[in-house]
This record gives C-alpha cells, structure tokens and sequence, in this order.
C-alpha cells in the first residue's frame, strides 16, 4: 500500500504528459501532490 500511495504522489505531475519518456525525472517535486487514487487506496484498505 505504501509503494502504491508513493507511485502516485511521485507520479502526479506526469499524469497527463505524453512528452518524453525520460528515465531521469526528480522524484519528489514541488508539482508532486496525492491525487484521488491515493484517496481510494486508503478507502478500499
């Protein structure tokens, strides 16, 4: 469930981005936010 919930903040700001496929991407930024998946994995555990 972790790994789940970090994925998802760490993938928040690239949600939408069809640019590059880059590899080399910070982790943690300041667009790095919990989305609504975050939301339901807390309320299905």
């Amino acid at each position: 469930m972790i790994g789940a919930i970090l994925e998802d903040i760490i993938g928040s700001p690239y949600e939408f981005d069809r640019g590059s496929k880059s590899k080399d991407f910070p982790l943690f930024s300041e667009q790095s936010v919990y989305t609504d998946d975050t939301v339901m994995t807390i309320a299905v555990c």
